[in-house]
């Protein structure tokens, strides 16, 4: 039924299966994926998080169970699951993404900027958490920091006005007016 759209029909045999077996950690996962689908985030949490405690050593439920915390605001709970998930498959660059986002959106600018350093670490060819990096970077006035991530920017992108802007102000900033 989930493939063929009929999300109610998936929805209702999902949660047949979990009814006859509670303990199913695969069935309770699709249940949350299909609710997280049907955009039903609370729950999917609920669903992910009785997935993970049945099955405590899935990186993949850990992680979901994060990005839908994530998604209704529950950022402690989020950053749980995604530590759990990384502690578990600690190569897993969207859970090291997920966490950074999550310590953006939750304010924790501090330990975003650790985290996206380490995103940025994982795929350094990558332009989004480069970017992302930099802008933490400027709001926590790292202007070394800033001036190593728009450097690579415009590199990257030498006609992007916007890396060249925040350059000379991050030069300005640290007294190297020639080089702004």
């Amino acid at each position: 039924f989930d493939k063929k759209g009929d999300m109610e029909k998936a929805l209702a045999s999902y949660r047949q299966a979990v009814t006859l077996e509670p303990l199913n950690a695969d069935y309770l996962y699709l249940l949350g994926y299909t609710y997280e689908r049907n955009k039903n985030l609370p729950s999917a949490v609920d669903a992910y998080g009785k997935a993970l405690t049945t099955k405590p050593d899935d990186a993949d439920i850990a992680f979901s169970l994060g990005y839908a915390n994530e998604q209704i605001g529950q950022y402690t709970d989020a950053i749980d699951a995604y530590n759990r998930a990384i502690e578990l498959e600690p190569d897993d660059y969207d859970a090291y993404y997920g966490l950074a986002s999550v310590y953006e959106s939750s304010g924790r600018l501090r330990e975003a900027l650790a985290s996206f350093r380490e995103v940025v670490a994982m795929k350094p060819e990558e332009e989004s958490p480069l970017r992302t990096l930099g802008a933490i970077a400027l709001k926590l006035e790292e202007w070394d920091e800033v001036i190593r991530v728009y450097e690579a920017l415009a590199k990257k992108e030498p006609d992007d006005p916007d890396s060249h802007r925040i350059l000379a102000i991050a030069h300005k900033r640290q007294g190297n007016t020639p080089a702004a």
